[in-house]
């Protein structure tokens, strides 16, 4: 049996004593709460109405249907307006923010508490919604919107998308209810931040959803009924053919399409997991083109449809901005807009934007998707066109409340 004093003893003593002051500081780590522990944060944003300024990153749902839980962290927006072609998708200006490491986690309800409590934060309403078709100048809009710094730009936000592929889960009402804390808390800024220098810095909130989006846009709709939105579609063979070039077109969906889709697919689901890659891509384009219709025909007057050509960067600063969004666009924010749009929205290298092109040079390469052009595409093209037409030049005024 080992003496007290031995070396042996000694030893297996300060193993317990090392022991115990690692788990004791364990302890003292977690006594902050779960949300904040492990994170930068300032004492001056844990106070009650602390979290405006922070922007929703992503949202988690818990498989025990638990209360979700949000991600914020504060983006750094003065980069984003220095330069918008660089952070034009919201998880290229995260990176840039260093959310990986500053981030913190609450659940949604305590957010909207927080949102209901909080008198310091201002909170700027949505101005515009745009949604597309996909590769047909999405990203060139929100590089125009986010070269004027009094503009709040979100492109194509996780937390939005997280929400929106629960609409099959969740019901209607609680869908539309998470969509509202969500995007108020992107708009919701301290007054600090809105008071820059001589005059208001963030007086105007622009989204631009992904395409993934449309199909269940009217829940964005429902929530923020008065607010105007754009959709922004292309020539058929056009579209179709930049899809395949680098397959994405919704096919995510394709083992296990949701209900809502197959409602504007005009498939079965099992036509559409079988069907080949081209023919479902044109299915898939199509049914953006039907969700889009379907919400205008019950929203006339917000809603606006646009033809993507080599002049969508300035018929959207001369009408649909100052028409529709009821935005006014001075000569020095024009010239600005029209600058950044030089730059190729899916490549940052200066002058290298890429005209679209007469349709007839695709003809050689999209001839073999004529077929499902017809079939999927060209009806609701049609339809698009005839609601542009009909609807352009119509002045929308957004009812302040």
């Amino acid at each position: 049996m080992c003496h007290l004093f031995s070396p042996t003893a000694r030893m297996q003593h300060r193993k317990k004593v090392a022991i115990f002051v690692v788990l004791l500081s364990l302890m003292l780590i977690d006594v902050r709460p779960q949300s904040l522990a492990g994170n930068d944060v300032d004492d001056y944003f844990i106070a009650a109405g602390s979290w405006a300024g922070w922007s929703v990153m992503n949202v988690n749902f818990p498989k025990s249907g638990a209360d979700p839980l949000v991600t914020l962290c504060q983006l750094n927006f003065d980069i984003y307006h220095s330069s918008p072609s660089k952070f034009g998708i919201i998880h290229e200006l995260k990176a840039a923010s260093r959310c990986a490491t500053k981030s913190v986690q609450i659940t949604l309800s305590a957010l909207k508490a927080d949102q209901e409590q909080d008198d310091d934060g201002v909170v700027i309403s949505p101005t515009g919604f745009i949604f597309h078709q996909t590769r047909c100048g999405s990203t060139v809009v929100s590089n125009l919107l986010a070269s004027s710094a009094q503009n709040l730009v979100f492109s194509e936000v996780e937390a939005i998308r997280d929400i929106m592929k629960k609409h099959n889960r969740v019901p209607a009402d609680v869908n539309t209810n998470y969509l509202r804390v969500v995007i108020r808390q992107l708009g919701r800024i301290t007054r600090q931040h809105r008071e820059v220098g001589a005059g208001p810095m963030h007086t105007r909130l622009f989204f631009k959803f992904e395409t993934t989006s449309v199909i269940g846009m009217d829940s964005v709709l429902k929530a923020f009924p008065a607010v105007p939105w754009v959709f922004l579609y292309r020539e058929p063979s056009a579209i179709l053919f930049s899809q395949l070039k680098k397959p994405a077109c919704g096919f995510a969906y394709k083992k296990n399409p949701p209900q809502q889709l197959l409602k504007f697919l005009m498939m079965t689901k099992k036509q559409a997991q079988r069907a080949p890659l081209p023919e479902y891509c044109a299915a898939y384009l199509g049914a953006l083109g039907r969700s889009a219709l379907a919400s205008a025909l019950t929203r006339v007057p917000t809603a606006r449809f646009m033809h993507y050509d080599d002049h969508l960067a300035e018929d959207f600063l001369d009408d649909v901005l100052p028409v529709h969004f009821g935005v006014r666009v001075d000569k020095g924010w024009r010239q600005l807009a029209l600058d950044s749009a030089q730059i190729y929205s899916k490549a940052y290298t200066l002058n290298q934007k890429k005209g679209i092109g007469d349709v007839r040079s695709h003809n050689k390469k999209t001839a073999h998707l004529a077929r499902w052009v017809r079939q999927y595409l060209q009806p609701v093209y049609k339809l698009l066109e005839l609601w542009a037409r009909e609807h352009a030049q119509r002045p929308y005024h957004q009812p302040k409340f």
